[in-house]
């Protein structure tokens, strides 16, 4: 089974700082759906979904853990970690971001490029031709 990795921005309400943010998507729904509660309860606004990839679902941790390992490696992260900034109170459901850098945000779409596939293939799909 395949589940997403995806690559979104928002505005952080409370600080008005722009974000961009990795994550794992396992459920069947929209991405967007997993920020809902945010969006609904005013934590965040503007949300772009910039990219989301398709990857084998028992190696899903593993290549967000590794995303976040060349994203550090390459522009560096706040003591070593994923998120280039410190926020005085943290919000649930919403670590591991980095503040607004459109190079990263480049750099982030081609390494999940490499990571994911943009589209699920169809499986076992058969076509039927019925000649009249």
């Amino acid at each position: 089974m395949k589940r997403k990795i995806y690559l979104v921005t928002f505005t952080l309400v409370e600080s008005n700082k722009r974000v961009w943010k990795i994550g794992l998507h396992r459920s069947s729904t929209d991405v967007k759906n997993r920020f809902r509660r945010e969006l609904e309860e005013g934590i965040i606004k503007e949300l772009t979904i910039h990219l989301t990839v398709w990857v084998d679902n028992n190696i899903l941790e593993q290549v967000e853990k590794e995303c976040f390992s060349e994203i550090v490696k390459v522009f560096g992260g706040y003591k070593g970690r994923f998120h280039n900034f410190w926020l005085p109170k943290m919000i649930p459901g919403l670590t591991e971001m980095r503040e607004y850098n459109w190079n990263e945000i480049q750099y982030a779409r081609k390494m999940f490029e490499r990571k994911g596939k943009r589209y699920l293939e169809k499986q076992n799909s058969v076509r039927i031709f019925t000649a009249y």
